[in-house]
C-alpha cells in the first residue's frame, strides 16, 4: 500500500497524511504548496488542492500502473505509465495519447508546453515538440531501462540507469560534449542535447 508522509521541520520527523486509498504509489507532483497530483498503481491518480491535506480521485486513466508525473503549470501536465500509456492534462481533463513502441514509461520531463521527453524499458527515451499530441524515438539501445529524468533546459539533460548504459559518450556533429558519471551502482549519463537531439555512440 502507498504512504505519504509530510515534514514541517526541514525532514528531522515525518507523519503520515491520509490519502484513503491502499494502492502503491509511484509518482508525486507540486506544482505550488497547495495544488499537488499522485499517480499510482491501476491507474491511479489523485490531486490536492490543500497541500496533501486531503485528496480526491482526479480519474482512473486505464487499469495499468502509471509511474510518472510531469507538469509545467495548472493547465499542461502528463502522467505516464505501462506499455506506452500517456495522457494529457489540459486544466480540466486527462486525455489519451498514445506512444510509439508499447515501452513501459518511468520518468517524464517537460521544459514547457510543447517540448518534453519520456523514458522508461527497452532504454527508449522519447520526444515531443507537440505537448504530447505526438512523439518520436531517441532511444540509445544499451540499457535495459530508464528510471529517471531531468531537464535543465531543452539542450541539457540527465538520464537515471540501472544498468550500464554506455561505455562512452563522444563530441557529436555540432560538437556537444557528453559526460559519464557513475553514482552509488546506477549509471547516471548527462548529456548535451543539440536542438533536443541525442549525440552519442
Amino acid at each position: 500500500a502507498g504512504l505519504l508522509l509530510a515534514t514541517a521541520d526541514g525532514g528531522i520527523t515525518w507523519s503520515a497524511l491520509p490519502i484513503g486509498v491502499a494502492s502503491d504509489l509511484r509518482a508525486l507532483y507540486f506544482g505550488d504548496a497547495n495544488q499537488g497530483w499522485i499517480a499510482g498503481a491501476a491507474g491511479l491518480l489523485l490531486a490536492t488542492t490543500d497541500g496533501g491535506a486531503s485528496w480526491q480521485a482526479a480519474a482512473t486513466l486505464f487499469p495499468g500502473d502509471l509511474h510518472a508525473l510531469s507538469f509545467v503549470d495548472a493547465a499542461h501536465g502528463w502522467a505516464g505509465g505501462d506499455q506506452g500509456s500517456l495522457y494529457r492534462f489540459d486544466g480540466q481533463n486527462w486525455m489519451h495519447s498514445a506512444l510509439p513502441g508499447g515501452f513501459d514509461i518511468r520518468a517524464m520531463a517537460f521544459v514547457d508546453a510543447q517540448r518534453g521527453w519520456a523514458a522508461g524499458s527497452g532504454g527508449a527515451i522519447l520526444r515531443t515538440d507537440d505537448g504530447g499530441h505526438t512523439w518520436r524515438t531517441q532511444t540509445l539501445g544499451a540499457a535495459s531501462i530508464f528510471h529517471d529524468l531531468y531537464f535543465r533546459d531543452a539542450l541539457q539533460g540527465l538520464l537515471l540507469a540501472g544498468h550500464p548504459v554506455l561505455d562512452h559518450l563522444h563530441r557529436g556533429p555540432h560538437q556537444g560534449l557528453g559526460v559519464h558519471l557513475a553514482v552509488a551502482g546506477l549509471q547516471a549519463v548527462e548529456a548535451a542535447l543539440f536542438d533536443g537531439e541525442l549525440e552519442f555512440l
